[in-house]
This record gives structure tokens, C-alpha cells and sequence, in this order.
């Protein structure tokens, strides 16, 4: 939904709007996207918690080596649904922020926690100017 390859978010933000294409390759709307990603995200949530129920010293993640898919299930359970998707042709400053030494990962700018500031100040604006929040890392995850 950051990233909206058929425009539906300027060409049918809602349900309600007329379908743009005839026949089975309609891709829906913005809105309804937003809706399917609450029904999984709420989907997650009771997996996580029922999984919670079972857990104990024999039965965890860690017990399976499961710890980044645990983390990432997590986070995903509780992200908010994106109101909008990120700016058309976001490719050239994304392409700076590799070269600086950061990445974009679900609509978030991780920047290690020790870059230099004159590059911290670069990649502040280009967080601004993508509409997109900025984080700090310690080590990357691959």
C-alpha cells in the first residue's frame, strides 16, 4: 500500500467510487486495500495471542529459533494502516539513501544510530520530504 503501482489512491480512494477497468481486472480501491490489511492485521493479532496461551519454557519462539519472525509479527500486529502511499518516483532519493549507508523498510528510513551528522541532517530531510518516519538501528537485519 506504500507503494501503489495502479494510482488508486488518487484514482479510487474509495469503495464507493466507480471501478477504473471493466471485468476481472479490476484492482479495487485504496480504502478497500486498507480494509483486507485491518482484517489481517486483526487475523495476526489473535494468532499471536493464541499462540501467547500455548507458550511456555518448552514452547516459545526462541525455543524454535522463530525470534525475528516473532519480532516482525509483532510489530506488523500493531503498524498502522497506511493513509497514503509514499510519493510518486521516490527512487531517486531512496537511491541517496542507500548511498548513504540507510534503508527504507516498510515505509520507515532506518539510519544506523552512529552516522556521521552532516549525513543524519540529509537523510532527516529525505525522511520529511517522503512523508516517512526515521529510525535508528544498531545492526541491520538481513
Amino acid at each position: 500500500m506504500l507503494y501503489d503501482p495502479h494510482d488508486l489512491y488518487n484514482r479510487r480512494r474509495f469503495i464507493s467510487d466507480p471501478s477504473i477497468t471493466r471485468g476481472t481486472g479490476d484492482p479495487g480501491s485504496y480504502e478497500g486495500h486498507q480494509n483486507f490489511y485491518r482484517e489481517l492485521q486483526k487475523k495476526l493479532q489473535e494468532r499471536i495471542e493464541d499462540f501467547k496461551k500455548d507458550c511456555d519454557e518448552d514452547n516459545d519462539p526462541w525455543g524454535y529459533g522463530m525470534e525475528i519472525g516473532w519480532d516482525i509479527a509483532q510489530e506488523y500486529s500493531v503498524t498502522p494502516v497506511p493513509e497514503k502511499p509514499l510519493p510518486k518516483d521516490p527512487n531517486r532519493l531512496l537511491e541517496i539513501v542507500e548511498g548513504l549507508g540507510a534503508f527504507v523498510k516498510d515505509g520507515v528510513l532506518w539510519v544506523d544510530e552512529n552516522v556521521a551528522p552532516a549525513v543524519l541532517t540529509t537523510l532527516e530531510l529525505i525522511a520529511l520530504l517522503l512523508s516517512i518516519p526515521l529510525r535508528f538501528f544498531t545492526e541491520r537485519a538481513v
